[in-house]
């Protein structure tokens, strides 16, 4: 015989168990990141470190159970090279800390996942808005770059680097509105302090924009003297994320896809001193890698100086949440 008070209890315990998931996921919550590390970087020469200007630390291959890990396509770190945030081009964050011995990535702890949320409240995914690709940190602030809206969104950050609120817009130049709609803004950073544009944050498109031409892609300073600038697309690379050195010069991270031969990246060092309105940049390259290498979609990256002093690049892979792909965190160090 049926219990029909129970029978009717547990309906109704059913019915809200798939909102109560919902509004978990529109929370913060704590992630377990599986990690396999990797010490290699060639896959024809598993011995190598060195690779061009850089030198290989080590790599980890990144896991979660949580639909929403995985599509990282922007870093940044703290100073000390260890407390991590990451976002998704699916409009969420992720945060923790990265574990290393001498400067070698062992692990990701104290990881914790979480959905931005737009103007209105929504999820951010869940609007125009949820196209996230760039992330730069000015001061207790955190700016991300939207495209296809292309838009640079600004959030608080809590003490525990967490970004806490809802989105602020924040005026953009109108070229930058005029980009093409998936060639917009992938890289956005700050321009540090010695630098006469120092406070301006400084974006650069994918690719060539509809007013640049061939060769040119579109870059802006946005800040008191707003101005416009490119960077020198050279073969088939779009540009992926920026960071600045120490030192002030600059960073620029770039991707290459070819059907049917796959993928690449390289790296790019630019004077910081070219940065101004009118300028080309361009500058050397620090490294070149293709699918003979540990890589994947390489389109985060972040800089800081270890406690030994060495200059640490540190790059994070977007998987497009495909099971064809990785998450790949890779560590070189630049001598010299």
């Amino acid at each position: 015989m049926i219990n029909r008070r129970a029978f009717g209890l547990g309906l109704v315990a059913a019915g809200l168990a798939g909102p109560a998931r919902a509004l978990d996921r529109a929370r913060p919550r704590a992630i377990t990141v599986q990690a396999a590390a990797f010490s290699h970087f060639s896959a024809l020469d598993r011995e190598r470190t060195r690779f061009d200007r850089l030198t290989f630390l080590g790599g980890l291959d990144l896991r979660a159970d949580d639909p929403e890990f995985g599509g990282f396509s922007g870093l940044i770190l703290g100073p000390d090279g260890e407390r991590l945030l990451a976002i998704s081009d699916r409009a969420h964050w992720m945060t923790g800390r990265l574990r290393t011995q001498d400067d070698v990535p062992l692990g990701v702890a104290e990881a914790r996942l979480g959905p931005f949320l737009g103007p209105d409240g929504r999820r951010l995914k869940e609007t125009r808005y949820f196209d996230c690709e760039s992330v730069a940190r000015q001061g207790q602030t955190l700016l991300v770059g939207v495209e296809r809206s292309h838009d640079i969104l600004e959030f608080d950050l809590n003490a525990a680097g967490e970004p806490i609120g809802r989105a602020r817009l924040t005026p953009v130049p109108e070229a930058m509105k005029q980009l093409y709609p998936n060639a917009g803004i992938e890289a956005l950073g700050v321009v540090p302090a010695g630098s006469e544009w120092a406070g301006h944050r400084l974006a650069i498109a994918e690719r060539e924009g509809r007013e640049t031409g061939k060769g040119a892609i579109p870059a802006f300073l946005i800040g008191p003297r707003p101005g416009r600038l490119s960077f020198k697309r050279m073969g088939d690379f779009d540009v992926t994320d920026l960071a600045f050195l120490p030192e002030g010069d600059l960073l620029v991270l770039e991707r290459r896809f070819v059907p049917f031969f796959g993928i690449g990246f390289r790296i790019r060092r630019v004077p910081g001193r070219s940065i101004r309105p009118g300028a080309m940049l361009d500058g050397e390259i620090l490294i070149t890698a293709d699918l003979s290498h540990q890589i994947d979609n390489m389109e985060g990256m972040a800089v800081h100086r270890s406690p030994r002093g060495r200059t640490i690049i540190t790059l994070m892979s977007d998987n497009n949440f495909s099971l064809l792909q990785r998450t790949l965190l890779l560590r070189f160090a630049l001598d010299g």
